[in-house]
């Protein structure tokens, strides 16, 4: 009996010792769920948080160990919380993914949480699992060795600091979310990425708050960086310093020592930073990878700053690492290729080498599926999750919307799109369609046009106001289809509502077809050829009533080989070539364009292939794009590029300054005080401006014909003026009229009621006239230096031409000196022409077409004519549907523009007839 007493006290004992052990081991976290104030680029949200940091807080463990996490959720959505690469052996119910491994914790709800660790050693994360809460409710997994176990397999580093990447939004991620997801579009990009949290200096109201991590000069350094950006690769560096890559994953590596690092969305890297470099500042940054540019991404740069202790001066401005460029598929596959399991005989690997079960996945955006089989998964969101993939059809969603800007010495609110000056760039492949919704949070009407594309059979979404459609009104969206044919090149969007394209636009690249590829050597950024460069310039002028104060060289990158440190600068290595995709969206300017000490290559126009042409400078028409190559062929020094206004018109005020941006050559040398100047043409050089225009000639070779109309059965004959029209009251001053451009001395009224294309559509009457003359009521000397006042005034009408399916149409676009000869530039929508001939004077029917070009004109939808001249195009109209046919916006502000538009009627065919009116127009 006492024997089994004394038996049972032990059995107790035992029992409570086992428990306290336990306990010991086992250590409790207690994660908060709930929301907090964050200010990030001067403005303040709450964020769903744990324990009100962001990033959360950092788990420390060791290898082996098992720790419990209470998560108590405080915040208004629900929640999981997963262990990112944590294998949790034999217990999946802590793993954390909604509705796959757990029902969500609901707002008020708690679920404790048994990690269990195995073989992990490194650095893992942890971040939410429902939907994108896991933008702002993320951290770092801290998982040592073995306590008195082997250790390290390499030196210990003096300190260890987590760096996590992320993104930053200005709106509530789940508002981004659930736009997208009401949409159908992709979601709005970040507004930053982030280092810790922090967007660093490169961005608004941000210097302060920058991460530095500051460092002893001869010690060493473990980085455990995350990467919890929701769907983004990044590239990471550090100016002057390499890193030592030792670990991935939790899980060791060989050593691989590398000027930059590519980490995965959710993936984590240890790496060890040497502080070997002289006393001073130096950038760590972090930019976005990208193989898919038709996909929209962040295209900004994090950064934070590397400060070594002690007494010095530091430079002005810490050096900047050079990462890769944001498309550098070499590059990033370069790296990660490098990788190798450390292997050794303390820590073997397992690969499986004889495979019983082989699994082919092929993956869609569109629909989850897996080898022809399609299965539903319950609540699971793969949206902006670890895997982005291509969709069949791209959609992009474009935001306009007020947006603060400081130029000048001075801020102001302007439209944008999504945020954006210039607004982002589309990215498609010849003969692409894309879906664009247009969401208008702006205080104005607003439409949108896709320049220079052709949108075969639907016009629809070309988009002219009152013209294809209504505007979208403010609160209002408009779901645009953009079919792209045979452009292949640079055409660019803007708004097509009175004045707000000023800072409303962007840039389209049309990359070629799959397995086809560009007509002239492929641009690089290694000798090798890997790297392609593409940048794109926008010349603009800023909007203004009267002379605008500033023109404006904005280069926003399609390939971030700009300088993040400093926009105006394009880096160039010598001896590689770039192409520069140039868009002049100024709303009335030819801009003359050059760089000095270098000649560029035009190759392009309008999203057509030209024959290569030599130039010092061009000219580029209002609205018109140019594809030019770059070569880096002279010494390394600093040079500008540089654009002004060619203006041919006498006593018309016009922008007479001058816009710049660097070529900075990279390499170690002493550079010029001052970049040297290119050598422009005077402002009112019309040879020069017309010899440029003039050279221009089609590619016309096997791959890339033309299809010039030979014979002609619709002539067309159109006088371009500047007149004057009375005003109604006072409001035009002493003068009591205003200029008004004019067609055949008819100035186009646009509709207010209804857009012309439904009219024509519905057949209802009494929205406009199809009665528009097809050459002027009287023929007279139209570019005489005096002309009867009787011309000065136009008629006013909503006049259209009505052209024959596959008719063959020649117009001569004939300028004139009424009121105040100018040049003209001319726009059609809905097709390409070819541009055969030009001239000064009155055109010469019986003479000049003898000296057209009809074997290689350029293929082109913007074009200027030249002051007191002419020029003639030619096109087949085989686009049914109504289209604006041209037009042109006044000089010295004046708010008016000269234009009518064509009416094609369908053919005989399916592929001849207008597609019918997508649901979703906005209504008028």
């Amino acid at each position: 009996m006492l024997f089994s007493k004394k038996t049972l006290v032990f059995k107790i004992l035992w029992v409570l010792l086992f428990f306290s052990i336990h306990c010991l081991a086992a250590t409790h976290h207690h994660f908060e769920v709930v929301e907090a104030p964050y200010t990030r680029l001067c403005s303040k949200k709450k964020i769903l948080t744990v324990n009100g940091q962001f990033p959360g807080p950092a788990l420390h463990v060791h290898h082996g160990d098992t720790i419990y996490v209470t998560v108590h959720n405080k915040g208004i959505y629900n929640i999981t919380i997963h262990w990112h690469g944590v294998k949790l052996p034999g217990y999946p119910w802590s793993d954390g993914p909604e509705y796959i491994t757990q029902c969500p914790i609901k707002p008020g709800g708690k679920f404790r949480q048994k990690i269990i660790f195995s073989t992990e050693e490194g650095t893992l994360w942890w971040h939410a699992h429902s939907d994108w809460s896991r933008a702002t409710v993320h951290g770092p997994i801290i998982v040592y060795p073995k306590i008195n176990g082997a250790g390290y397999p390499l030196s210990k580093s003096h300190v260890e600091v987590p760096i996590v990447l992320g993104q930053w939004w200005k709106k509530d991620v789940m508002d981004v979310l659930q736009e997208a997801i009401i949409s159908g579009g992709d979601p709005e990009i970040s507004d930053a990425l982030t280092i810790n949290g922090q967007p660093g200096d490169l961005y608004p109201c941000s210097k302060s708050e920058t991460f530095k991590l500051n460092v002893d000069q001869g010690k060493s350094y473990l980085l455990r960086i995350v990467n919890a950006a929701l769907n983004n690769i990044l590239f990471f560096s550090i100016a002057n310093h390499n890193l030592t890559v030792i670990g991935i994953d939790g899980s060791y590596t060989k050593p691989l020592t590398s000027d930059y690092i590519t980490i995965a969305t959710g993936q984590t890297i240890d790496a060890v930073l040497h502080a070997n470099q002289d006393l001073n500042h130096y950038y760590m940054a972090s930019r976005v990878f990208t193989s898919n540019p038709s996909v929209s991404f962040d295209n900004t740069t994090t950064t934070a700053i590397v400060q070594y202790n002690g007494n010095y001066t530091s430079s002005s401005s810490p050096s900047s690492p050079q990462l890769p460029y944001y498309n550098d598929t070499d590059a990033a596959y370069s790296f990660l290729s490098s990788l190798r399991s450390l292997a050794d005989e303390d820590h073997p690997v397992r690969v499986p080498i004889n495979i019983t079960n082989r699994i082919v996945s092929t993956l869609s955006k569109m629909m989850p599926i897996m080898r022809g089989l399609a299965f539903q998964v319950l609540k699971f969101l793969l949206l902006g999750g670890f895997l982005y993939c291509q969709a069949l059809v791209h959609h992009h969603t474009f935001v306009v919307k007020d947006a603060p800007y400081t130029r000048l010495c001075s801020t102001k609110k302007i439209m944008t799109v999504n945020g954006q000056f210039p607004g982002p760039t589309l990215y498609v492949t010849t003969g692409e369609t894309i879906v664009v919704d247009v969401i208008n949070r702006s205080p104005h009407n607003i439409t949108m046009h896709w320049h220079g594309v052709k949108q075969p059979n639907f016009p629809w979404s070309d988009g002219p106001e009152y013209i294809t459609q209504c505007p979208v009104q403010p609160g209002g969206q408009f779901r645009q289809k953009v079919i792209f044919s045979d452009e292949e090149g640079t055409l660019w969007w803007h708004t097509h509502s009175d004045w707000t394209r000023a800072t409303v636009y962007g840039a389209i690249v049309i990359k070629p077809k799959k397995g086809t590829s560009y007509p002239y050597p492929t641009p690089h950024e290694d000798e090798s050829g890997g790297r392609k460069t593409y940048l794109k310039f926008m010349m603009s002028s800023k909007p203004h009533e009267q002379t605008p104060m500033s023109l404006m060289l904005t280069q926003s990158m399609v390939n971030p080989v700009i300088s993040y440190l400093a926009q105006n600068q394009l880096s160039v290595q010598y001896g590689k070539t770039y192409l520069l995709r140039l868009i002049n969206s100024a709303l009335q300017d030819i801009l003359f364009f050059s760089v000095a000490n270098h000649q560029v290559t035009v190759v392009g126009t309008d999203a057509s292939y030209t024959k290569p042409l030599r130039v010092d400078y061009l000219a580029i028409s209002p609205g018109q794009t140019i594809d030019v190559l770059l070569e880096a062929n002279q010494p390394p020094d600093h040079y500008y590029m540089a654009a002004k206004v060619y203006s041919s018109a006498s006593g018309v005020e016009y922008d007479n300054t001058t816009t710049t941006a660097i070529v900075q050559y990279r390499g170690n040398y002493t550079p010029s005080s001052t970049p040297s100047l290119p050598h422009l043409p005077a402002f009112n050089d019309t040879t020069a401006s017309a010899n440029f225009t003039g050279r221009l000639r089609s590619l016309a070779d096997k791959n890339h014909p033309i299809d010039v109309p030979l014979s002609i059965n619709t002539p067309l004959f159109f006088t371009l003026s500047v007149n004057k029209i009375t005003c109604a009251n006072t409001s035009c001053g002493t003068t009591q009229t205003r200029l008004a451009a004019s067609v055949n001395n008819i100035s186009f009224q646009t509709p207010t009621s209804m857009d012309v294309l439904r009219a024509y559509y519905n057949q209802i009457n009494g929205v406009y006239g199809d009665n528009f003359p097809d050459r002027p009521s009287v023929f007279f000397n139209f570019t005489a230096d005096s002309i009867p006042q009787i011309y000065e005034t136009p008629t006013k009408g909503t006049e259209v031409r009505v052209l024959k399916y596959n008719s063959t149409v020649e117009i001569v676009f004939q300028g004139t000196n009424v009121a105040a000869g100018t040049e003209h530039p001319m726009h059609i929508h809905g097709t390409s022409f070819y541009v055969v001939g030009w001239g000064f004077g009155n055109f010469d029917k019986d003479k000049d077409p003898l000296k057209y070009n009809l074997v290689d004109p350029p293929l082109q939808n913007t074009i200027a004519v030249p002051k007191n001249g002419w020029s003639v195009i030619r096109f087949r109209a085989s686009n049914p549907g109504k289209y604006k046919s041209m037009v042109r916006a006044l000089p010295s502000g004046a708010p008016y523009v000269m234009g009518d538009a064509f009416i094609i009627r369908n053919g005989h065919g399916k592929d001849a007839q207008m597609l019918p009116p997508p649901p979703s127009m906005p209504p008028c």
